[in-house]
């Protein structure tokens, strides 16, 4: 009985691995193809992705310039919000499973967004306003 349970914590805590793993993965590689197609218009890094058993999926660190811009905009952290892991396993394959793969609610995130206040593309944007 005592072998059963370890081989059971043992296979349940290799499951929770791999799947995050997976998660990573896919959104790593999502976040680096988005990054690819904004290379024409900002300057876009993230230090890491990141993941959690009550549903949460973030994205890390986020700096980004704009081409023609001095200032970059700051983002500590943003991402979604689900009911729980397996929500945000769903909507990794949400080609396949289709609306099933939508949880029951989805909340986004944006922690630590920073602006400089005297930023250079709001000169622009002023502008574009008064006209």
């Amino acid at each position: 009985m005592k072998n059963f349970v370890i081989w059971a914590i043992l296979l349940v805590a290799v499951g929770y691995g791999g799947s995050k793993l997976y998660l990573h993965n896919e959104v790593s590689e999502a976040m680096d193809m988005a990054v690819l197609m904004m290379a024409p218009y900002a300057k876009v890094e993230y230090e890491g992705v990141r993941s959690t058993l009550t549903g949460e999926l973030t994205v890390e660190g986020v700096r980004a310039k704009i081409n023609g811009y001095s200032d970059t905009l700051t983002i500590d952290r943003m991402g979604i919000d689900t009911p729980s892991f397996f929500s945000l396993l769903n909507l990794s394959d949400l080609t396949s499973n289709g609306a099933d793969a939508m949880p029951e609610y989805i909340g986004f995130l944006v922690e630590g967004l920073r602006i400089p206040v005297d930023a250079d593309y709001f000169d622009d944007f002023y502008e574009m306003t008064r006209s």
